[in-house]
């Protein structure tokens, strides 16, 4: 008997729980957005315009003459009502002999890049956000000190002011979460009059970090009395979970629940040794013949929930994102799991209003390289409610699956 109690209690089913009365605001897509991404004309858009994504980061250049770079798709991605961000360091690039902005006190090469890319939006028309230096904390993309750097920041600030005093400028742009560099970076920038008009950082690590982070970001801002309302992570998910659909809803909850601003998938290594952020895959979600990937079904069912956004609370392992859409008297949810085992998820919805709902509940199995025609639909029925309140199991939730759940008012 006692062994049968324990094998229970380790098996125990974990609970998410959706909150209908709680409203967390309208619902804008805030985690959708790419990095390089595509081109002006690949992938198509039967694969693009579904996910609503709201942000794209890319060069300015077409590095590779197959029309992407920001101002090659720059018309795409407006009439996606998406906004764009240009790396500008990325036209500047990360080596030139040895060459670093202010090496001998030499600054003229760096603003002469900074002046070309402003100059070129403005005579095209163009209305973007300016990263001024792509992850100046990493190794490869800045080898110097950080006061040089620093530096380096404020002579490229200061030139795009002096060119368009009203620019949105984005950074900067750390290769992760780093509490002192920020700080330091924050405290400079003030005392330079050179704060950008959104802090920026790259999150590759656990997703549920995300509100701590910026919760201390915007902490020590309003200590300092910095005044920065927006937060991006321009750079999310990194390279071995960048196709699994659990982890990336998960991205999605944390998110929402911070207020991010806006949130760009990083593109890595592809299965044949090609570079998603060169095959125009969406950043991988999409084989290199752009077939959706499960993690593409995952922003399909971000992308697809409508209406107001309501309190999720997690369980050990599961996440997601809910909303209520009253005049269609629909909810919809996506769950992702990371970690946990493979088995029945329960969901506890409460704050229902009528007497009877149908579900229809979507498994997106993790599908790593391979391509996923459809998510596999695991409950298509209606269920009582009964105060209010619905249980429903979610079966066979796999580590790294999703789920996304739909559920209308039944007659």
């Amino acid at each position: 008997m006692i062994l049968l109690i324990l094998a229970v209690t380790c098996s125990a089913q974990e609970t998410v729980t959706v909150g209908l009365s709680a409203d967390k605001g309208s619902v804008t897509y805030r985690a959708s957005g790419f990095l390089h991404a595509m081109s002006a004309t690949v992938p198509p858009p039967s694969v693009v315009d579904p996910l609503k994504p709201k942000l794209f980061r890319m060069a300015a250049e077409d590095w590779h003459k197959i029309g992407a770079g920001a101002f090659a798709n720059y018309q795409r991605v407006k009439a996606l009502g998406a906004r764009m961000q240009i790396v500008v360091s990325d036209s500047h690039g990360y080596s030139r002999a040895g060459w670093w902005p202010g090496d001998n006190g030499d600054w003229a090469q760096w603003e002469a890049v900074v002046e070309r890319l402003v100059r070129q939006a403005q005579e095209k028309g163009y209305s973007v956000e300016w990263d001024i230096w792509n992850e100046p904390n990493g190794g490869y993309f800045w080898k110097r000190d950080q006061a040089q750097f620093f530096d380096a920041w404020a002579h490229g600030y200061r030139k795009i002011r002096s060119l368009d005093p009203k620019a949105v400028i984005v950074g900067p742009s750390l290769s992760s979460y780093d509490r002192k560099y920020l700080e330091s970076f924050l405290v400079y920038a003030q005392s330079n009059h050179v704060l950008p008009d959104v802090l920026a950082w790259h999150e590759f690590g656990d997703p549920r970090q995300i509100p701590a982070h910026s919760d201390e970001m915007r902490k020590f801002m309003a200590q300092q009395d910095i005044k920065i309302e927006r937060i991006c992570l321009n750079e999310i998910i990194n390279s071995k979970q960048s196709l699994n659909p659990g982890v990336t809803a998960i991205y999605f909850a944390n998110i929402e629940r911070a207020q991010i601003d806006g949130a760009c998938h990083a593109c890595w290594g592809d299965k044949e040794g090609t570079s998603a952020c060169e095959n125009q895959s969406l950043d991988g979600i999409l084989t290199p013949d752009k077939q959706p990937r499960s993690a593409w079904w995952a922003y399909k069912g971000y992308a697809d929930i409508t209406g107001r956004l309501v309190e999720v609370r997690p369980s050990a392992s599961v996440d997601g994102v809910a909303s209520l859409d009253v005049r269609s008297k629909t909810v919809r949810v996506i769950l992702g799991r990371d970690g946990g085992t493979s088995g029945s998820v329960e969901m506890l919805i409460n704050g229902l209003k009528s007497q009877k709902m149908h579900i229809l509940a979507q498994r997106i199995p993790a599908s790593g390289w391979d391509a996923l025609a459809k998510p596999e639909t695991k409950l298509d029925e209606d269920y009582v409610v009964t105060g209010g309140r619905l249980k429903v199991g979610l079966p066979d939730f796999g580590p790294s699956d999703a789920y996304v759940i739909t559920l209308r008012s039944g007659k």
